[in-house]
């Protein structure tokens, strides 16, 4: 079979069987809007599994009805809305499509979102963590005036992923938000004590990336100069399905190559947060969305060098080779988050 017609195999299993619901169990969880199998970014993938180990964990007396994106559907919404007691909780997926930029994509969240709060609301609504952006010009701030009619007094509490983002919900709009880090922060590979060698980079080719594409070759240039081993490859996109049963390994073999180099160069948000949780030194460089990278300057700055432009990047290796790694924990982020959850989130974590 074609890796096309696995793909389309893989599609319509997935979707034949849409959700449980338990019985058995009283509590329930509806987790909404991960992204399906055909998806080909690894980062999300990581990011589906992160939340997936941390419902076991931490709501293991919970039933946990999950639809991914291509799943959901105004009647299936219903359905499941009707069989909730007002204490079950939703959660919303994490996303980067909060705001203007993607308002009319195909299968952007944006108007989704409201259409789930609207169906749920008599629910406490959770919208994990998102990045938040509205353009500065006359759409951008057209659908934020529409977004904070919407939003105010709304039984949701909106969490932003970073500072920029978390500033920018609790100055604009009229419901519970504040910040909340990366659930990919939550993994926690097997680190591997093996020397490393080369660099890795991995750099977007589409309109959020941080380069030009005539910088690139520039960019492998530099990183020769301190390494005969440079490897181009955006080893965060999958060209196969990536469904349930072997995301956990794939990501897993994600995390066991990036521990087989000195150093990480990327302009991917998610590509930044797996060099932190395997521990790889890492230049992130700021892209489409000026602050998706950035802000996370204010608590990754001991182990991740931020730049802005190509005539950076000398200067950040020397830097980042030159110290000692320094280890960043959001632990406590997660140790408490149930308990945020339980007490409806009143207040700023």
């Amino acid at each position: 079979m074609s890796i096309d017609g696995l793909g389309r195999f893989f599609y319509k299993e997935i979707n034949n069987f849409i959700y449980k619901i338990n019985s058995s169990k009283i509590k329930k969880i509806v987790w909404l809007g991960a992204f399906p199998p055909l998806h080909s970014n690894m980062g999300d993938h990581a990011q589906t599994l992160s939340v997936e180990q941390y419902f076991n964990n931490a709501f293991p007396d919970y039933h946990v009805i999950a639809l991914n994106r291509n799943q959901i559907s105004i009647p299936r919404l219903r359905k499941i809305s009707s069989t909730l007691s007002s204490d079950d909780l939703v959660f919303i997926h994490s996303s980067g499509d909060f705001g203007s930029k993607y308002y009319d994509v195909e299968k952007s969240y944006c108007k989704l979102r409201k259409e789930i709060i609207n169906v749920f609301d008599k629910n406490r609504i959770i919208n994990l963590p998102t990045t938040v952006f509205y353009e500065n010009n006359e759409s951008g701030m057209r659908i934020l005036e529409q977004d904070k009619q919407f939003y105010r007094n709304k039984n949701v509490t909106i969490l932003g992923r970073e500072s920029v983002s978390a500033d920018f919900l609790a100055g604009h709009f009229e419901c519970n938000s504040l910040f909340f880090p990366d659930f990919v922060f939550y993994l926690k590979p097997t680190l591997i004590q093996k020397p490393r060698k080369g660099a890795l980079l991995l750099l977007r080719n589409d309109h959020e990336s941080g380069l030009r594409i005539e910088k690139r070759e520039e960019l492998i240039h530099i990183a020769q100069k301190y390494t005969s081993v440079v490897h181009d490859n955006d080893i965060l996109k999958s060209s196969i399905p990536v469904v349930d049963f072997i995301r956990k390994k794939y990501i897993e073999s994600i995390c066991n190559i990036y521990q087989n180099y000195e150093f990480v160069i990327t302009d991917r948000m998610h590509g930044m947060i797996i060099a932190v949780i395997t521990r790889t030194p890492c230049i992130a460089i700021n892209g489409g969305i000026p602050h998706k990278i950035s802000a996370y300057q204010s608590f990754l700055s001991e182990s991740v060098e931020f730049i802005n432009e190509i005539e950076e990047i000398d200067a950040a290796v020397k830097r980042i080779r030159s110290r000692p790694y320094k280890e960043t924990d959001l632990s406590s982020y997660f140790d408490n988050f149930r308990k945020k959850v339980l007490e409806n989130w009143v207040t700023s974590a």
